[in-house]
């Protein structure tokens, strides 16, 4: 399991609406269950411990994107789809963050994050090296797409870096811009009959 995607500071109340999204790095389905995250300042140290004790197995596949928030409510989280609710989950605003996935005395990864940017994610993007990229501030960028959920980032889709657009996947995705002579002008309607309005 890797961080991957990280929401610390809604816009407005963040009671309910931060979130953590993780990549299943495996090569056959894990369990969430019993999994500890640690948040830590890494300026001063300050930790909150959470845990997923759900009683129903939480299994997540090769790939797979899952959300860990403190609320599965979308009325309420922002309308974010979570995959596994741990209520304690409470993440700092306004400091870069250390968070840590252990698994009993199993460091799974740890992730430096740099200082919210409210009412947007940090995300990695790119390669498959996400636990080792993800121990690097330089490695997140700050999210700029919206349409996934109430703020600006992509819980439960692949990350993308800088603006995109909707897919009919219902995630974002990268834009892809036409260049220089790939697209063409071709037809113009200047004076229509009477009114132009």
């Amino acid at each position: 399991l890797a961080v991957v995607e990280v929401f610390a500071d809604a816009s407005g109340s963040d009671a309910g609406r931060e979130w953590i999204e993780l990549r299943v790095t495996a090569s056959e389905h894990v369990d969430l269950n019993g999994l500890d995250i640690v948040v830590s300042k890494s300026e001063t140290g300050s930790m909150r411990r959470a845990q997923v004790t759900a009683p129903e197995c939480l299994a997540v596949g090769p790939g797979e994107l899952p959300v860990i928030g403190s609320s599965s409510d979308r009325a309420a989280n922002g309308g974010v789809a979570v995959t596994a609710v741990v209520p304690e989950l409470s993440l700092y605003d306004g400091a870069e963050l250390a968070i840590d996935l252990h698994w009993a005395d199993d460091v799974i990864d740890v992730a430096r994050v740099p200082a919210a940017a409210p009412g947007a994610s940090w995300s990695v993007a790119g390669p498959a090296v996400e636990g080792v990229a993800n121990d690097d501030v330089q490695a997140f960028c700050v999210a700029a797409s919206g349409g996934v959920f109430d703020g600006q980032g992509t819980p439960g889709c692949p990350n993308v870096c800088g603006v995109g657009c909707l897919d009919s996947s219902g995630c974002v995705r990268e834009l892809r811009p036409a260049g220089v002579g790939e697209l063409l002008l071709s037809e113009v309607y200047a004076n229509p009959p009477s009114d132009d309005g």
